[in-house]
């Protein structure tokens, strides 16, 4: 945990925070970058405060020595420690090597980030979850998984906080729009434990984010087609997706999505904040954020109020009891002084 560092500042149980993450593409062979921040809205404004800009991983370099390190991520969310966990986003940064075969073993986006105070740790391939080859020239050495992203990052992603597993999805062109999939942020390395089949794809070609609720039973998000921009609940038990507005109101940002204090949904894009009203499906006025070219976002885990522990009151039982003991101890002082 040296590279993370301690978990992420907790916020109160009262104000409306969330944490930012600001995704800078790259060009080749350099390797994307992001800016983590702490939000926080105030009526109709903003402020954000910044934990650390460009953070890379403190893993080994890959087998691949061309292949850069990145501590970058469109899809994260805050674990039950005070961590948040994200799956490696790649864009710019080489993956070549002696044949053209190459990317057949191309595991990065497989990789488990850790975000804390300091900045990045690589927990490693999340076993299960994707497939490559080990040796880009054999099949015989292929690794199996649920989804093949070797050429596409995940962009969706919340820990429950129920269970505690991250849920990721591919919720863009390319991508499986009626699957979640489960992993398992405690074990060492990460692994993944399964797959949520939806009832339906959700309402649109692709959704930026989504944010699961404090019961942990349902996912929020904006989904966005050429012709429609609806809001949409997604019952984590079940698999049902339900529309729940498709006039959501101007709608700007869609990339992050976090759950805030309230039970609202923060949602936010390049330089942009809204709110999701999860009653109405609705979308708040537009609100200045953080500067991003493209985004995604965590919650802020809310700290306790510090209250004085209160003194248990007596009640007639307990009178009845101390009024015995009291009687028990004179009686036991005149035997003794006779």
């Amino acid at each position: 945990m040296a590279a993370a560092g301690d978990p992420l500042p907790l916020c109160g149980t009262t104000g409306q925070s969330f944490y930012s993450i600001s995704y800078f593409g790259a060009t080749a062979p350099a390797a994307p970058t992001v800016a983590l921040r702490q939000v926080a809205i105030a009526g109709s404004s903003t402020s954000n405060t910044l934990v650390w800009n460009g953070q890379d991983d403190a893993s080994p370099n890959y087998p691949n020595p061309d292949a850069a390190r990145s501590g970058a991520t469109v899809a994260a969310g805050m674990g039950k420690d005070g961590y948040i966990y994200a799956l490696r986003a790649v864009e710019g940064d080489l993956w070549t090597g002696a044949t053209p075969n190459a990317w057949r073993a191309d595991f990065r986006r497989y990789q488990l980030l850790r975000y804390g105070t300091a900045g990045v740790s690589n927990l490693g391939i999340v076993t299960g979850l994707g497939t490559y080859w080990t040796n880009p020239n054999d099949p015989d050495t292929a690794i199996t998984g649920a989804v093949d992203a070797r050429f596409s990052n995940f962009n969706a992603a919340d820990v429950n906080p129920r269970d505690g597993l991250l849920y990721v999805a591919m919720f863009r062109t390319g991508g499986a729009l009626n699957q979640i999939h489960k992993i398992d942020v405690t074990t060492t390395p990460p692994s993944y434990v399964g797959t949520l089949t939806l009832t339906s794809n959700i309402p649109g070609a692709s959704s930026g984010d989504f944010a699961i609720d404090a019961s942990g039973q349902f996912a929020y998000g904006i989904a966005v087609s050429r012709t429609t921009v609806a809001s949409y609940r997604i019952n984590l038990d079940s698999g049902v997706v339900d529309i729940l507005n498709s006039s959501v109101g101007p709608t700007a940002a869609t990339g992050g999505a976090a759950r805030l204090a309230d039970g609202s949904i923060a949602l936010y894009g390049p330089r942009v904040v809204q709110i999701l009203d999860t009653s109405t499906g609705r979308l708040g006025s537009v609100m200045a954020g953080p500067d991003s070219e493209s985004s995604d976002a965590a919650a802020c885990l809310a700290a306790l109020p510090s209250a004085a522990t209160p003194v248990p009151a007596l009640e007639w039982w307990g009178l009845s009891g101390l009024a015995s003991l009291l009687a028990g101890l004179g009686l036991w002082r005149q035997r003794h002084r006779g």
